[in-house]
C-alpha cells in the first residue's frame, strides 16, 4: 500500500473478468480496452486508459511491478519545479 492517498486504476488490455473481479473487490477502478481499439500495444492501452483517469498525476506500473510504499512521497516533490513535467526512475528488484 502507498503511503499516500491515491486511486488505482486497472488499465485491462485482455479484458479479463477475473481481473474485473479482484479490482472490484479491492475498490479499484477497472477499464477494459475494447478488441476493436486493440492497437499500439502498452501505448494504445495507456492511450485509452488515460481517457477515463482522474488526477494531477498519474504513476504507470506494469501489473509485476510492486513499488516501495514511499514512491508517491519521494517522487512528488520533483514536480514542484515548474520545468518538471515527467520523472522516470529505475526498478529495483
Amino acid at each position: 500500500m502507498l503511503d499516500y492517498s491515491h486511486q488505482t486504476y486497472v488499465l485491462d488490455d485482455g479484458d479479463s473478468l477475473d481481473v474485473k473481479k479482484i479490482a472490484e473487490e479491492l475498490g479499484i477502478y477497472y477499464v477494459a480496452r475494447p478488441r476493436h481499439a486493440r492497437s499500439y500495444a502498452k501505448s494504445g492501452n495507456l492511450n485509452y486508459g488515460l481517457r477515463y483517469c482522474k488526477g494531477e498525476f498519474f504513476a504507470v506500473f506494469d501489473a509485476d511491478h510492486v513499488p516501495d510504499k514511499e514512491f508517491l512521497i519521494e517522487l512528488l516533490p520533483f514536480f514542484q519545479n515548474k520545468n518538471v513535467a515527467l520523472v522516470q526512475t529505475p526498478q529495483h528488484y
